[in-house]
């Protein structure tokens, strides 16, 4: 209301100041006229004012009253001893053209210096109260602007706590569901280690057992060579007419033979037990049918050879397949964790996409939500809502 009633007092010095400036351009340019003229011309008006119609009449009246009303009384008294001193002025002129005055101007011009007094005082009295209506209006403009930079502070620092807020609270949900995930990669990788740690037992464990077979079948080669030297250097040392080397008896060299048959015999035996897969054992049956056959034509410097070939074959072509098993488990472990990097790789830009996202929405929305009142436009309830 205090700025209402400021602006409106401005309005009426600017409109009173303009009309000063218009009478005063127009008594410039118009040309004085005797005072017995005036007089005339104001009789003979008399009766065509009197002769309007009362509403007219009416209306006039109340467009004065409005036009006056609207002053303070310091102007009003201002504009009342002007008109005084331009009457006071038109008096001067009539005496230097050296007419008569009446009583009536000539008591108008005695009072000429208390009008130009009064005048001044009015004028500085009018001044004051500007100068009181500026303070008052600089002040009024301080205090709205204090108060609305107050606000804005005031909104500015709930929104900031709104924000820190809500953004604590994303960083715990974030830090928990790091957590979560860091837990779970942790146990998944806890099975992961315990299976390949399974995994590598189990084939540490079968080829330690194969290649304890392995040995065995040549070790058991080797014996049967061996016997077989022995029993060649034994018969180069028989002659035709029966005679042997010095230590060696003729039913030792006839028994030898059947000791050798009963460890080639022995040998077959452990092979056939050892524990294999199932193609391992077609082969081995394969390989004892030949040993068999051997067996069969009673060659005895041929059959330990051929055992002991097929011993250290068969040897050779577990450690084979065993190094082939084990280049395909390599293989297979290799491409699981290519994989394995691969889908996490995807699942770490999954998650810093979704991480990336509600930031820039966030942003936005909050951006959009808590401009200035200012850049705002009239009457948006969006300002300070959630």
């Amino acid at each position: 209301m205090h700025l209402r009633s400021l602006r409106a007092e401005k309005a009426r010095k600017e409109k009173a100041s303009q009309l000063e400036i218009q009478r005063k351009w127009k008594e410039d340019n118009a040309e004085p006229a005797p005072v017995e003229d005036d007089a005339k011309s104001k009789k003979k008006r008399k009766p065509a004012e009197e002769s309007k119609p009362s509403a007219e009449k009416n209306q006039a009246e109340e467009n004065g009253a409005a036009g006056t009303s609207t002053l303070s009384p310091e102007k009003r008294e201002e504009l009342k001893l002007l008109k005084k001193l331009r009457e006071v002025e038109v008096i001067e002129k009539v005496l230097q053209e050296g007419k008569q005055l009446d009583p009536p101007q000539r008591e108008k011009l005695e009072r000429k210096a208390d009008i130009e007094a009064a005048l001044q005082e009015v004028k500085r009295a009018l001044a004051e109260m500007e100068e009181a209506a500026a303070k008052v209006a600089a002040e009024a403009a301080a205090a709205v602007a204090a108060a609305q930079a107050k606000a804005e502070a005031e909104a500015a620092a709930k929104a900031q706590a709104e924000e820190e807020a809500r953004e604590a609270a994303a960083a715990k949900a974030a830090a928990e569901a790091a957590e979560r995930e860091q837990r779970e990669k942790d146990e998944r990788d806890r099975a992961e280690a315990a299976a390949a740690a399974r995994k590598a037992a189990e084939v540490a464990a079968k080829q330690k057992e194969l290649m304890q077979m392995a040995e065995a079948g040549v070790g058991a080669g080797r014996l049967s060579k061996r016997m077989k030297k022995n029993l060649a250097a034994a018969k180069k040392t028989v002659g035709e007419d029966g005679y042997t080397a010095p230590g060696v008896q003729a039913d030792d060299l006839q028994d030898e033979p059947e000791e050798a048959k009963a460890a080639d015999e022995e040998e077959i035996e452990v092979v056939e037990r050892r524990p294999q897969e199932e193609a391992e054992e077609e082969e081995e049956e394969e390989e004892e049918e030949e040993v068999v056959d051997l067996r069969k034509k009673k060659a005895a410097p041929v059959r330990p050879k051929a055992k002991a070939v097929v011993a250290s074959s068969t040897a050779k072509k577990q450690k084979q397949r065993l190094e082939k098993k084990q280049q395909k488990e390599e293989d297979e472990a290799e491409e699981a964790a290519a994989v394995a990097a691969a889908l996490e790789a995807a699942r770490a830009e999954r998650a810093a996409i979704g991480e990336e996202m509600p930031r820039l929405e966030r942003y936005w929305r909050i951006g959009r939500r808590y401009l200035p009142l200012w850049l705002r436009d009239y009457g948006d309830s969006r300002v300070f809502k959630e």
